[in-house]
């Protein structure tokens, strides 16, 4: 998944767009079912879209949430794909069923962000953090903060990334770290170090921010050009 979450090239900001769409149920068992939908809408249908670069599906680890993630070359390419036909768009109508108590939508810009030492393997866990903030130049601060409390993460064993997102309107922030396995995740978590910045990020929040941490279900790239 080059362009959307991994390896150094992930790191620069580039012109894409990126989408991260979470579905919140009501048991772990509809959780899987919608899983299973999603990835059966990006195999079959997003990804032979013109526009389309790579995908990923994710359940969290609480049973009840499903986070679809995906690369665009652009924010029309995304609009174009849920109107190409039917079954494209899946995440619209499955936010209507009834087992769905809640469902977000994000597509935004990728930001600078920072690499780990284990950037070239695939993830095993993953965190989705959406903050709420003021606008672009809180949402800058955001990014500048997450490089400069990162030299640390850049040398700690099993940490692959974390890389930053900034909705068109300036106004959420995601960061999506990655880890190979959990038990990274936990030793990271321990580290002395992790609290750094927690104080000057919280400063420029303007609403509770929103964390889910989720295991990799598919990750599935683009069988057309861009």
């Amino acid at each position: 998944m080059d362009g959307l979450m991994t390896s150094a090239h992930a790191r620069s900001a580039g012109p894409d767009f990126f989408t991260f769409e979470t579905l919140r149920v009501d048991r772990p068992e509809t959780a899987g079912v919608l899983a299973d939908i999603l990835v059966g809408e990006v195999r079959d249908h997003a990804r032979h879209t013109a526009g389309f670069v790579t995908g990923r599906v994710h359940l969290g680890v609480d049973g009840t949430t499903v986070v679809s993630c995906g690369q665009w070359g652009s924010a029309a390419d995304h609009s174009n794909s849920t109107k190409a036909g039917p079954g494209r768009g899946a995440l619209g109508s499955l936010a209507n069923r009834p087992e769905v108590t809640a469902a977000t939508t994000f597509g935004g810009t990728r930001a600078a962000g920072v690499d780990g030492p284990a950037a070239a393997e695939p993830p095993g866990f993953v965190a989705v953090a959406t903050r709420h903030v003021a606008g672009h130049e809180s949402a800058s601060a955001m990014v500048d903060l997450l490089v400069q409390s990162g030299e640390w993460k850049r040398d700690f064993p099993g940490f692959i990334s974390a890389t930053p997102y900034i909705s068109l309107d300036g106004k959420t922030f995601v960061n999506y770290p990655q880890w190979v396995n959990e038990a990274a995740f936990h030793r990271y978590m321990a580290a002395p170090r992790i609290a750094e910045g927690q104080a000057a990020v919280a400063s420029l929040e303007v609403a509770p921010a929103e964390f889910v941490l989720c295991r990799v279900v598919m990750t599935i790239d683009s069988e057309v050009g861009g």
